[in-house]
């Protein structure tokens, strides 16, 4: 059982009130859930807005405020940059690639060209494996998921950690995850409670020993309840659509994720966040439903940038400062808000710690669950 208050859930408070995030009712329009991007699902981004451009080039600006770093002169790259996506095309990180290399496209922000290349396999193991092997190559990036953080763990690579063996450049979102059940089942979170005490219910998640399996073994041991019988699935699209369908009980779907299922299919129950999210503003927190001891249960995906291990400081700063005019442009804002995400900026060093200090919490929070020794 997890004990409450254990280390490494003393350091995920302390994580997520350093980004602010007890204040997550600010980050949303306020309309219901539109259809938005997926893990590895199919629909496409949501309907880009017309945006006013960045004021600065990259390079323009001091890189070194938003790394954290000692001040350096941004160093360009000299070949095309290679945008490598950890999922099939299609996909949630694919489709998240390809916004932020029209968004450099359009404002010019980059001399050289954005390419996305897709390295699916592994639970992400081939895509991070390509970037490792480019030691020093600074023309080549990775856009996160939380599996960045459990496939290290959990096979035999050459690296273990993100923020020590990669080169963090930004976090550009954080994405919320909340309880879901077709409409036809629990009316309420406490009719759930009583089925899980009670029974195996059956839940669908992406992937094996990821994000969705670890949330549910969270779920369940906060709860004290009955061993969920889980089903992996390749991607939060066909997530959503075993419990639209009635194939499953409940998933932990992204918002965006499940939103072409809702309200006519789906029922969001809880939300694992610490305040109430504003785009499902009647859907109670993990801490109103009586679980706040828990705070593990306070669990986003991380939407980030990283770089090949040992690049020169000149161009991580440039990456950096790059990553930050892409955040600040009205197409990003607008695309996180339509998708139902966290906006949240961190660069370089900062970056670094907070990849470390999620490092450490995955690797011990495995430990826990008895998935690693």
């Amino acid at each position: 059982m997890i004990h409450h208050r254990q280390p490494w859930q003393r350091g995920l408070v302390a994580l997520l009130a350093g980004l602010g995030l007890t204040v997550l009712a600010g980050c949303g329009g306020g309309q219901a859930p539109a259809q938005g991007s997926q893990r590895s699902g199919q629909d496409q981004p949501s309907a880009q807005a017309q945006p006013a451009g960045p004021a600065q080039s990259p390079g323009q600006g001091s890189p070194a405020g938003a790394s954290g770093a000692a001040a350096v002169t941004p160093r360009p790259p000299d070949k095309p940059v290679e945008f490598v996506v950890t999922t099939e095309p299609g996909g949630g990180s694919d489709q998240y690639a390809r916004f932020i290399t029209s968004v450099i496209d359009k404002y010019k922000l980059s001399p050289q060209p954005f390419l996305v290349v897709n390295k699916p396999g592994g639970a992400g193991a081939v895509g991070l494996q390509y970037l490792y092997g480019k030691k020093g190559d600074p023309n080549a990036v990775l856009i996160t998921l939380n599996s960045v953080f459990t496939t290290p763990q959990l096979q035999k690579l050459p690296f273990k950690a993100i923020a020590s063996d990669f080169t963090p450049v930004a976090l550009m979102a954080l994405d919320p995850f909340v309880l879901w059940t077709h409409v036809d089942s629990w009316k309420t979170w406490d009719d759930f409670v009583k089925a899980a005490r009670e029974r195996s219910v059956t839940v669908v998640g992406t992937g094996s020993k990821q994000e969705d399996e670890i949330l549910f073994n969270l779920l369940q041991r906060a709860l004290g309840g009955q061993p969920f019988k889980y089903v992996p699935e390749k991607g939060g699209g066909q997530v959503a659509a075993q419990v639209a369908g009635k194939h499953v009980e409940a998933s932990v779907n992204q918002p965006s994720e499940a939103s072409p299922h809702y309200p006519d299919r789906m029922r969001p129950l809880v939300a694992f966040t610490e305040e109430r999210l504003k785009f499902l503003p009647d859907v109670p927190t993990y801490k109103e439903v009586g679980l706040g001891d828990h705070s593990e249960l306070a669990y986003y995906q991380v939407r980030g940038i990283i770089a090949a291990p040992g690049i020169p400081e000149e161009n991580r700063a440039w990456l950096v400062d790059l990553f930050k005019r892409v955040f600040e442009t009205k197409e990003w804002q607008d695309y996180l808000s339509q998708n139902m995400m966290v906006a949240r900026f961190l660069g370089g060093d900062e970056f670094r710690q907070f990849l470390h200090q999620y490092d450490t919490l995955h690797a011990q929070l495995m430990r826990d669950i008895g998935w690693v020794k």
